[in-house]
């Protein structure tokens, strides 16, 4: 593994997911639910945090060919529990990058 990968699985690693619950597939609307698999697109801009922009479930992934986020990532749907605001997010956990994509 790189060192770029390990840094940008360790920056992606609890980043909050782009919709509230329930979490669901952009493609097939299928409802996902805490410890299944995703993959997502992120991006960073910038310097700034990183981003997820779309997440897929795993019949729908792309292939990385297929996209063009700066990073295609799998993992898993992980829930955060905010107790001080009684609330509860969805995030990415697990995150390994599928392939680094460069664009021109």
């Amino acid at each position: 593994m790189t060192d770029s990968k390990l840094a940008i699985e360790r920056a992606v690693e609890g980043v909050e997911l782009p919709m509230d619950q329930p979490i669901v597939c952009d493609d097939c609307h299928a409802r996902l639910r805490e410890g299944q698999p995703i993959t997502v697109a992120a991006n960073q801009h910038d310097g700034e945090v990183w981003r997820i922009g779309e997440l897929w479930c795993a019949v729908c992934a792309p292939r990385p060919s297929e996209n063009d986020a700066d990073q295609l990532v799998e993992g898993d749907v992980g829930i955060v529990s905010d107790v001080r605001e009684q609330a509860h997010y969805p995030v990415l956990v697990r995150a390994t990058v599928v392939e680094e994509l460069v664009r021109a």
